[in-house]
């Protein structure tokens, strides 16, 4: 688990590891909703004959361009090391039969990402909801540009 995450490139400072992914799909869900919220990066053995199944459930929980890392027989005579995002790595091993030690590293979410995200989200509905209620858009985007401190240009862009 340890040699995956190094070879990964992704963040090693805090880290989780959760072993052999569940064969319930409850307790399977319960995993990736953990995951898709987590800052930490996690560590995942799979069986190869349900590889494809996990990669699927990943890229609906998490999202196709989620930083991930497939190791495949780390330290033998075949070692493989796939990835750059779900989205990649399906593509890879699409039609490909898969065959031994699966070792998974995923990247942990950056709450600063999101919470900029959600930021932005916020204010198009506010400049929608201000030029709504008869504020012309340039003077909306004055408004919130001096309350967010961002550049009015900017804000203006989102409507």
């Amino acid at each position: 688990a340890i040699i995956a995450l190094v070879s990964s490139g992704l963040p090693s400072s805090k880290f989780t590891f959760e072993g052999f992914f569940p064969k319930k799909t409850s307790e399977r869900k319960k995993i990736l909703l953990e995951i898709n919220e987590s800052e930490k990066t996690v560590i995942l053995f799979e069986s190869p004959n349900r590889l494809k199944k996990l990669l699927f459930e990943l890229k609906k929980f998490l999202g196709g361009e989620r930083e991930i890392q497939i190791s495949r027989e780390l330290t033998k005579k075949f070692e493989e090391q796939i990835g750059n995002n779900i989205n990649e790595v399906i593509n890879f091993f699409e039609g490909k039969e898969i065959l031994g030690e699966i070792t998974i590293v995923i990247k942990g979410i950056d709450k600063t990402k999101v919470k900029s995200e959600l930021n932005k989200i916020n204010l198009k509905k506010e400049l929608t909801d201000l030029v709504k209620a008869g504020l012309s858009l340039s003077k909306a985007s004055s408004y919130l540009a001096k309350k967010s401190n961002l550049p009015k240009s900017q804000i203006y862009k989102m409507y």
